[in-house]
């Protein structure tokens, strides 16, 4: 919360109107939002590899880039594969992306249930 704070305040001491200074507030909060769920799909991740160690090979770790209702986020996710079976990404699993696929905003409601 300080860190949100400390921010706040630089908004206010470099803006030179309310209107500007709301712009900015509005775009550093989703910029802040989308790094914190980028981090946390990073988080979870890497819970289950490490849930599935020894069940599973990882193959690699790649990025991808999705566009959500909150702006575009960033994030690493493993490629993996089960013993004789074809690799997959289980956290585009868990999101239900599908390959190439680039917005997340249709599965929004209907996968993930909000509230």
């Amino acid at each position: 919360m300080d860190f949100i704070v400390s921010e706040f305040i630089n908004l206010i001491k470099g803006c030179s109107n309310g209107l500007t200074l709301e712009k900015e507030i509005w775009r550093r909060g989703i910029e802040l939002q989308s790094q914190a769920f980028a981090r946390a799909l990073e988080i979870y991740d890497a819970e289950m590899a490490r849930q599935y160690a020894g069940k599973q090979e990882v193959l690699r770790i790649d990025q991808r880039t999705v566009l959500c209702m909150f702006g575009t986020v960033t994030f690493s996710r493993r490629l993996v594969r089960r013993e004789g079976g074809k690799p997959f990404y289980p956290l585009d699993n868990i999101m239900g992306l599908s390959p190439y696929q680039r917005a997340v905003w249709r599965y929004i409601g209907s996968r993930w249930r909000l509230g």
